[in-house]
């Protein structure tokens, strides 16, 4: 089962640490509990998942900034239907692909990784190691690109149908995608003689950045080869990061959950008195609970002792 009063879903990054490795572990339970009933994978039911990366300039970019609404599968994947098609759910309304003008169909995708802060500062100290070289970008772009390959190749095998970048990004991205480029473009080009991919037609409908020399996006594409999730490595380790996970529950001392807690609840307590009347009303109050916040939007929690005496003074002045 579930910890209790922990809630479910990723880490939430507005939490301390010690909370995030608590929601770590449920998402960690629920991975389990899916894959030993079947269910190890989830769709996206809205557009896209509209992810920004940029590799080389963000590290911590890998993750998606707009979490999608990913429904779970209640049953295994289907076997390939008629049409070759394997690991779908429906087609995209309205999106044809741009070179067979089939329907785009949904594919079935893996779960997306639940992230703790010290994982996110831990990526970037090792991608900081690194260094510049070739080799030092091929490795930090493997492992960017890691849920975004897999997701590539679940899109080749639910539309086999000689599918294109642009077809995915459709789906994935929309912002990167001009849905009015294509039309414009065919008014001005006549079309290619003998019919096949134009690469020129297929990079219009594209945003600037997916243009750019040496996208990240077209690279991790032509190395992705058409499998659905069934077929596919777990990106998520869920024994794994548990282990991690309990691992740094149970170094932490006395004082330092002591600490963490104590932090938290001034902070929860400050919110707490700053809504009441009396925080609007007393003037010598109104400046203390001034002076409270600045101590803690100046990150000086560690000084926990001065907070939670600071917190006791205020309320003996109510």
């Amino acid at each position: 089962d579930l910890l209790p009063h922990v809630g479910e879903g990723p880490p939430d990054w507005n939490t301390c640490l010690l909370h995030q490795k608590l929601q770590m572990l449920n998402s960690c339970i629920e991975q389990q509990k899916s894959t030993a009933q079947g269910v190890s994978a989830s769709s996206n039911e809205t557009d896209g998942w509209d992810l920004d990366l940029e590799v080389e300039e963000s590290p911590s970019n890998s993750c998606p900034t707009a979490s999608p609404a990913a429904n779970h599968v209640s049953s295994p994947e289907p076997d390939a239907d008629a049409e070759g098609r394997e690991g779908h759910l429906r087609p995209l309304d309205g999106v044809r692909m741009v070179r067979s003008a089939r329907d785009v169909y949904i594919p079935i995708t893996q779960q997306s990784l639940p992230v703790t802060e010290d994982m996110i500062c831990q990526q970037q100290e090792a991608f900081s190691k690194l260094g510049t070289s070739k080799e030092a970008h091929k490795i930090r772009t493997r492992m960017q690109t890691v849920s975004l390959k897999s997701d590539m190749r679940a899109f080749k095998a639910a539309n086999p149908f000689d599918p294109c970048l642009v077809d995915f990004v459709r789906w994935y991205s929309p912002k990167d995608f001009n849905p009015n480029a294509l039309a414009q473009y065919d008014q001005e080009h006549p079309p290619s003689t003998p019919p096949g991919p134009d690469p020129s037609r297929e990079a219009a409908c594209l945003s600037a950045r997916m243009q750019e020399p040496g996208n990240v996006w077209q690279s991790v594409w032509d190395e992705a080869d058409a499998a659905p999730v069934s077929r596919q490595q777990h990106v998520f380790d869920a024994v794994r990061e548990a282990n991690l996970a309990l691992h740094y529950i149970e170094q932490l001392s006395p004082m330092e959950v002591l600490k963490t807690l104590a932090q938290h609840f001034v902070v929860m307590a400050f919110c707490t008195l700053a809504q009441t009347p009396a925080a609007h009303c007393v003037p010598h109050l109104k400046q203390e609970l001034r002076a409270l916040s600045k101590c803690i939007n100046t990150s000086l929690l560690n000084e926990t002792e001065d907070l939670v005496e600071r917190y006791r003074e205020i309320c003996n002045a109510l």
